[in-house]
């Protein structure tokens, strides 16, 4: 097993369609319920090229509107998602032990 090193190449995305390489990035530290991954290649997807080239014009990247009306269909696909998401959790609690 290799030590891991203080630092790390990074690409950092620094403002629209501004790409900087980063040669001494910290290493993350993980926790106690964490752990760290070596990653030896990534890919982009098409929304990753979007906020690439809109930064902080892309919506995910807008302020949250808070207080929206929700209606009956809104909040019936919300209660099923929730209700998906925690069979799943339950489903694999067991492995989590």
């Amino acid at each position: 097993m290799s030590s891991t090193p203080a630092t790390q190449y990074a690409v950092q995305l620094v403002g629209p369609s501004d790409l900087k390489l980063n040669t001494s990035k910290e290493v993350f530290k993980p926790g106690p319920h964490q752990v760290l991954c070596k990653i030896e290649a990534v890919g982009l997807c098409f929304s990753d090229l979007k906020l690439l080239k809109q930064f902080t014009d892309h919506p995910r990247k807008g302020e949250i509107v808070k207080g929206l009306d929700v209606d009956a269909f809104s909040r019936e696909r919300m209660d099923l998602t929730l209700k998906e998401l925690t069979e799943e959790q339950d489903g694999v609690r067991h492995l989590l032990a």
